[in-house]
């Protein structure tokens, strides 16, 4: 006769998981919870690409690092390192706290470290991914049109991957494919040293070249994706305020279906978004946003002189006032922080 403890785990897997979206999500925290080391492999792709590879090591307290084909994430408990292999740079930021609070693209293994975020299941059901029999729970996270999918392993309980919407209903696709608890892993192996030829990109010196509160903001003439000339000066005296962000590479289409809500909710305030892609073409923008719907005007800096102008390098966003002066600026994609500036400006956000 087998022994009890057999048959218990027998049975447990033949019920499997509880069959609640929030149990689900309970069952995943206290397995992750109770680890001290993650390994994965993670397939990912983003709308109209095609699948990445990414490496995944996480350990507790607070040890993360994710090489993609094109930049690592690392954190060795002192320093957050970011790493852009392709063309050799990187920064460090201090930590603070003794917890990782979001590694890059980590739905559904985050919960490792700090557990789910605390948002409501809106529903799930068993289904089947890749073969496997899994539970779907649909979460719905702050700044998204759509809900976000997180599939979990009904035979080991743990994530599978996640659905996350982006815009015009595209899908950015995460799978883990060899997800692994509490393997050895070595301390030291989360620390980086810059290879030869890496140069330092320091927060504080992108920012320091962008505008200052109070100036005149840069109005030359300018061309959207159509060919249509832009009156910059026209458009920001037509509006109490405008948010113009830049990008520069591969569209930021998180940060787009946010700046859709954020436009969205504060409609009738005589507020605007103006996007802005710099060294790109109408053809190579229209190419990038094939199948996506952005509902503001895109700004063609074909060479990069309106970004030069504003002092910005890397994805950035101004606050300009109907008096054509900047407001704020802020380097990266800040929700939270153009908000708070546009409540300062009388907005209902």
């Amino acid at each position: 006769m087998k022994p009890l403890s057999t048959l218990l785990t027998i049975l447990a897997a033949a019920i499997g998981f509880a069959q609640t979206p929030s149990d689900v999500l309970k069952a995943v925290n206290d397995k992750l919870a109770a680890a001290d080391t993650l390994q994965a492999t993670m397939s990912v792709t983003f709308p109209r690409g095609t699948p990445q590879v990414w490496k995944v090591e996480l350990m507790k307290p607070n040890l993360y690092k994710i090489i993609t084909p094109d930049q690592q994430f690392r954190s060795d408990g002192k320093a957050e390192l970011t790493y852009l292999s392709l063309a050799k740079r990187y920064q460090y930021s201090e930590r603070t706290g003794a917890q990782i609070t979001d590694a890059p693209f980590l739905f559904g293994l985050n919960a490792f470290f700090v557990g789910f975020l605390p948002l409501p299941a809106l529903g799930g059901s068993e289904t089947t991914l890749d073969g496997k029999k899994a539970f779907a729970v649909n979460i719905q996270e702050p700044g998204f049109t759509g809900p976000t999918v997180l599939y979990v392993d009904l035979t080991s309980g743990l994530p599978l991957g996640y659905d996350e919407p982006m815009a015009a209903q595209s899908l950015l696709k995460v799978r883990y494919l060899d997800t692994k608890l509490n393997a050895t892993v070595d301390s030291k192996s989360f620390s980086w040293t810059p290879p030869d030829g890496a140069k330092s990109m320091a927060t504080q010196d992108l920012e320091s070249r962008m505008l200052k509160p109070g100036v005149d903001a840069p109005a030359p003439a300018v061309k959207d994706m159509k060919g249509s000339t832009v009156d910059l000066s026209a458009q920001y005296t037509a509006y109490r305020s405008t948010l113009v962000y830049f990008w520069n590479g591969a569209p930021p289409y998180a940060d787009l279906a946010s700046l859709t809500q954020l436009s969205t909710g504060l409609a009738g305030q005589r507020f605007q978004i103006l996007i802005v892609d710099s060294n790109a073409t109408p053809d190579s923008i229209n190419a990038k946003l094939t199948g996506v719907a952005v509902p503001f005007t895109v700004i063609v800096d074909a060479d990069g002189s309106l970004a030069k102008a504003y002092g910005v390098s890397s994805t950035s966003e101004y606050i300009v006032g109907s008096d054509g002066k900047i407001g704020s600026h802020f380097l990266g994609y800040d929700p939270d922080g153009i908000a708070k500036a546009l409540r300062q400006r009388g907005f209902r956000v």
